[in-house]
């Protein structure tokens, strides 16, 4: 048996750390809690970028009338 018992973080321990990082502009994709207080942030994946043809660019770059 442990000595110490499993304490997860509290929830207004867990809203001021999501304000917090959304507040750098980080988009958070996932929370995990550990038993120990560890709150770990994954990343929101981003959306693969698709390829560009040459016309695609040219019309973004706003050098097509």
């Amino acid at each position: 048996m442990t000595d110490r018992m499993h304490t997860y973080a509290k929830t207004p321990v867990i809203r001021r750390a999501i304000l917090a990082i959304e507040a750098t502009g980080f988009e958070i994709g996932m929370i995990r809690l550990a038993p120990d207080g560890t709150i770990e942030v994954v990343r929101e994946p981003s959306a693969p970028q698709r390829e560009c043809s040459a016309f695609d660019q040219l019309e973004a770059a706003g050098l097509l009338q």
